[in-house]
């Protein structure tokens, strides 16, 4: 480890860099920036001692992560145009549909496009008609019409 060259810290930057395409969350790729830095430097001066390698990795490492964290909790994230988009039980509210199995004890299903979702509501034979007025997790609240 005492005889560390540019090119060995250019080679674990650049494999930090590659474990950040398959791992989330954005931090291998800062780890990544400082074995490049590193290598800059040890380029620039090549009789660099391993410990202040080390310490400017480190630094380097822990810095980076601090100001990308100060930068990002100063920015809001932008707020979506449809922030239903991805809830598409929201999207079944207001609409009106058959029961396929009756309502007993609070409980029935219903089919709603290509699925059958359980409901919730007032006790109701098969074949009634309702409305869904509400999402509670993945069940579909309804209401008699």
């Amino acid at each position: 480890m005492e005889n560390m060259e540019f090119w060995h810290w250019l080679i674990i930057g650049v494999v930090f860099l590659i474990l950040e395409v398959f791992a989330p969350g954005a931090i291998f790729m800062w780890f990544g920036f400082s074995g490049l830095l590193t290598g800059l430097f040890m380029w620039l001066f090549p009789s660099m001692e391993i410990g202040a390698q080390i310490l400017l990795f480190s630094a380097s490492a822990v810095l980076s992560i601090l100001v990308w964290r100060m930068v990002r909790k100063n920015k809001p994230e932008p707020e979506s145009p449809d922030p239903e988009l991805n809830n598409r039980l929201t999207s079944f509210i207001g609409q009106e549909y058959v029961l396929t199995l009756p309502i007993k004890n609070g409980r029935g299903r219903m089919q709603v496009g290509d699925g059958s979702w359980t409901v919730q509501g007032p006790d109701l034979p098969s074949g009634s008609r309702v409305r869904i007025t509400d999402v509670k997790g993945i069940h579909l609240i309804v209401e008699a019409i």
